[in-house]
């Protein structure tokens, strides 16, 4: 468990907020801000951090791990990403699991059991010497409700 930078208080795994503060000290500096005389641009720009830092503590695993008491299972979520080269594969692979996290955080899940991703090749063209290929990336999981201890 990591403890909050502001308060100090302990941070669990599913319910740390932004930049390593809890959800509350999050809160508080929200407030402060809108206090603060702060536009409504800068209190929407704290709004999407805290949204993207419970997006990111989202858990993603391959499998399902006994120790992970589920509570509750919502739906198979789905994400795919077109990628041209395979250079920008890590890149598409990242912005893929993030989808993942985004569509779980939608329907309530605090977890995506059981991802699994596959990579098609979707077109592949010779010109000359070299050759272009296109590529999409597949990823799928079970969006769940795990119980934080």
């Amino acid at each position: 468990m990591a403890d909050c930078l502001k308060c100090g208080k302990k941070i669990g795994f599913f319910n740390n907020g932004s930049d390593g503060q809890c959800s509350e000290c999050v809160h508080s500096t929200m407030v402060a801000a809108r206090e603060d005389g702060k536009g409504l641009y800068e209190e929407a720009l704290l709004k999407e951090e805290a949204r993207n830092a419970e997006i990111e503590a989202i858990l993603l695993t391959t499998e399902t791990s006994p120790n992970l008491n589920i509570t509750k299972r919502l739906k198979i979520v789905v994400s795919s990403k077109e990628s041209s080269l395979d250079l920008k594969l890590a890149t598409k692979q990242e912005e893929l699991f993030f989808d993942l996290k985004e569509k779980c955080h939608a329907l309530g899940g605090n977890a995506v059991v059981g991802v699994s991703m596959n990579i098609v090749e979707t077109y592949a063209a010779t010109f000359g010497v070299g050759e272009f290929k296109k590529f999409a990336l597949i990823a799928y999981g079970t969006a769940v409700v795990v119980e934080v201890v």
